[in-house]
């Protein structure tokens, strides 16, 4: 986890998804716009409703308490790693035998190790915060079937589960579909009781959507994310040409760690092993079940993304490491048995600790993305210090990312209909305009022009 994701949080510069969401996160912790009417900026998503508020509500918060700095994000990004971490450590003990619980640092080395995994929490995506919510959500509802039948972790299990619509939308909704998969897979509740217990479940959420319909500001804010970002997703969108890309994404994201598994596993037998060391159990089918059901829902709409996917994989992991567990638990109990094992285990992890924090903390000042930019911006904020909106060319403002540079670091919005004091456009790229007069900096990306008539 430090290695792969904490030196990329230490840089500067993020996927513009991510780079949007801490945006109108900190507008919304200075007052600008509103639970259910967020801002962006004065000329782009005035009035943002592209996601449901509880994220930006929750991260408003951390910059409240913390600063407007780029760090407090990273902050955020790596407590919902961490949290995810140990979520998905709490699923896999519930689930598992007393004798299989220490096993769950495999499914969160094969969950973390998952390329888009370790890529969406090193850039901010919301689907890292649904993660934390549907594994909270999934953890007691594997307590309440596996442990205690106790009707408050349904009710707590509900409360989680529309934490993560309010957070993400109908995706984070497929922990509802677990009562029926352990209905229908283990045949130990009756009907009437799966019945009552996902009406149990749904309690928090139906009261929670019914409170919402039930105020003008909220209706209005909720319905137009679901007119103008759901609808219109599933009927309007397309980012892919046929609406199984999905498959074939999560296919090659898994693909590594089905195959070291695989191959582990003909080693061993190669090696005249001829015991199963695989589990075809009713868990594992049930595990693979609520895997799907994160995952293949996304088929409904053909605007499809890798990181769609994130908040499917920890299900994926655990139900991977389940059908191999009786390998991993002969090699892991092999090399625990043996001294010299255990030394270099301490000697190679405390190692690699040392190295992913020192390589780690040397990234500080360093650039992941958009390097030109951000200096541009540090050269043009003296200038423009005291603008709320400049002018830029209809190249520029389709650079999305530019919107949400311009607005967390310097309160500017951008307009390409109008003309103001200071017009910005890509390097050495004149502007046809007498108006305006070229400023003599010393910038990578971008010429700043002003109007002749602004005084100095």
């Amino acid at each position: 986890m430090i290695i792969l994701v904490l030196p990329f949080l230490l840089r500067h510069g993020m996927f513009m998804d991510g780079l949007l969401y801490s945006t109108v996160a900190d507008n919304f912790a200075h007052a600008k716009g509103s639970f259910w009417h967020l801002y962006n900026s004065d000329t782009l998503h005035s009035n943002f409703h592209e996601q449901p508020p509880l994220y930006f509500w929750i991260m408003a918060g951390f910059y409240k308490i913390f600063g407007d700095s780029i760090y407090v994000e990273r902050f955020y990004d790596f407590i919902t790693l961490v949290l995810s971490a140990f979520l998905i450590h709490k699923n896999w003990q519930v689930v598992a035998s007393e004798k299989l619980k220490k096993y769950s640092f495999l499914p969160i080395i094969f969950w973390i190790t998952i390329p888009v995994c370790f890529w969406a929490y090193a850039n901010n995506m919301l689907e890292i915060s649904v993660t934390v919510f549907v594994l909270s959500s999934s953890f007691f509802l594997f307590k309440y079937y596996f442990k205690q039948s106790q009707k408050q972790y349904l009710i707590i299990a509900g409360f989680f589960l529309i934490a993560g619509f309010l957070t993400k939308g109908f995706v984070a909704l497929f922990p509802i579909a677990i009562p029926f998969f352990y209905f229908i897979v283990f045949h130990k509740i009756a009907l009437r009781k799966w019945l009552t217990d996902s009406l149990l479940l749904s309690i928090i959420p139906i009261f929670v959507i019914a409170i919402i319909f039930l105020f003008e500001n909220s209706r209005t804010g909720f319905t137009t994310y679901l007119t103008q970002r759901v609808f219109h997703s599933i009927s309007s969108v397309s980012t892919v040409n046929n609406r199984f890309h999905i498959l074939g994404r999560m296919s090659m994201e898994l693909l590594p760690i089905i195959l070291l598994n695989f191959l582990i596993l003909t080693i061993r037998f190669l090696a005249k092993r001829k015991k199963s060391e695989l589990y075809f159990d009713r868990k594992f089918l049930f595990l693979l079940l609520i895997a799907l059901s994160a995952s293949l829902p996304l088929m409904i709409t053909k605007e499809q993304r890798g990181f769609y996917l994130v908040n499917s994989f920890p299900y994926y992991a655990i139900t991977i490491v389940w059908l191999f567990i009786p390998m991993w638990q002969k090699i892991v109990d092999y090399l625990s048995e043996r001294n010299w094992a255990k030394k270099w285990g301490h000697i190679i992890g405390i190692s690699l600790i040392v190295i992913g924090l020192s390589y780690s903390f040397l990234q500080i000042g360093k650039y992941n993305r958009d390097e030109k930019i951000l200096k541009d911006i540090e050269v043009l904020q003296p200038i423009l210090k005291n603008k709320n909106i400049i002018s830029v060319n209809k190249e520029l403002w389709k650079r999305w990312n530019l919107h949400s540079y311009f607005m967390r670091f310097m309160n500017i919005s951008l307009d390409r209909a109008s003309k103001h004091d200071y017009f910005l456009t890509k390097k050495n790229i004149v502007l046809d305009d007498k108006a305006y007069t070229k400023v003599k900096i010393r910038t990578m990306a971008f010429d700043l022009y002003k109007k002749n008539d602004v005084e100095k």
